[in-house]
């Protein structure tokens, strides 16, 4: 595998954890569900407030949206056994991944006019997950070709139908490396597994290619979801209870951010301030999800 970068990875240390505050608990959670029994896991927003993401419909199949105001529009695509709409960027193009019916992941980009551009998996790979759509029409997402899809995922950047490319988090006994999302200074974040798929970390890239660790403290499994043009990065932990929740990272202070249930997470904040994310409700790391919208002060 060619290293996108010879940066070194160092370790970021933060020792500031704060809960929110009382104000913070009057923020107005909005939830996100495309029907009444559907679960759903919003992944992504612009910044014309348009989301993204996956829900199970009524036969627990899984299948894209766009949320539009108040409007879903589902995204599928014939023979898919599961469609995962990542994120929009501002034109309205919709990036995401699907498995076909021979079992292989592939990426997809869903144009303003409802028409779907069907791209080529990375070569030889089983399973190639599309996250971050840039302006440009530039694709970020990570690839494995492992046969059980489970370990061996690196990094990829593709051009229409190239792919460039491919790097890893650069250290000793890294399992995966997942890139999820990029700034307009050109910070790039993500997660990466080490020694195991269990044991999972947050990492940040300079725009000079430079990784550091980032782990929330005390935390068994910390990851990077996103990164505001100003630095502010936000995403998931997993306390000592196995409890995940979600957290906003700035100047060096972690702040835990929940919504209703045990299990929350948060992927993606917009210029405007408003984030995307789901909780699960009963406890466990699959369906039912409960996805929500809520803006949230840009200053935080």
């Amino acid at each position: 595998m060619v290293a996108l970068v010879l940066g070194f990875a160092a370790v970021l240390v933060v020792s500031v954890v704060v809960a929110y505050a009382d104000d913070d608990r009057r923020l107005r959670f909005v939830p996100v569900s495309v029907c009444d029994t559907c679960s759903t896991l919003p992944f992504g927003v612009n910044d014309r407030n348009q989301v993204t993401g996956l829900f199970f419909d009524a036969a627990g199949k899984g299948r894209g949206f766009l949320k539009t105001g108040n409007h879903y529009d589902v995204i599928d695509i014939p023979g898919a056994s599961l469609v995962e709409a990542q994120r929009p960027n501002n034109a309205g193009y919709v990036l995401g991944d699907y498995v076909g019916a021979d079992g292989l992941g592939r990426p997809f980009v869903r144009r303003p006019n409802g028409t779907l551009d069907l791209r080529p998996g990375f070569p030889g790979a089983t399973f190639t997950g599309a996250i971050y759509l840039y302006e440009s029409g530039r694709i970020i997402g990570y690839a494995t070709k492992d046969p059980a899809q489970l370990a061996g995922y690196f990094g990829y950047f593709l051009d229409g139908t190239h792919y460039s490319a491919p790097f890893s988090y650069p250290a000793d006994n890294v399992v995966s490396t997942f890139p999820v999302s990029v700034n307009r200074r050109g910070e790039m974040v993500g997660a990466v597994e080490i020694d195991t798929i269990q044991n999972e970390h947050g990492w940040h890239r300079s725009p000079s290619g430079h990784f550091t660790l980032i782990d929330f403290p005390g935390a068994i499994q910390t990851e990077v979801f996103d990164i505001t043009d100003d630095g502010v990065m936000l995403g998931r932990y997993m306390d000592v209870h196995s409890i995940n929740h979600g957290y906003f990272l700035k100047d060096g202070v972690f702040k835990t951010f929940d919504w209703v249930g045990p299990q929350t997470y948060i992927w993606k904040i917009n210029r405007r301030g408003l984030v995307v994310g789901y909780s699960f409700s009963n406890g466990a790391y699959g369906p039912p999800a409960q996805g929500f919208q809520v803006r949230v002060p840009l200053d935080r």
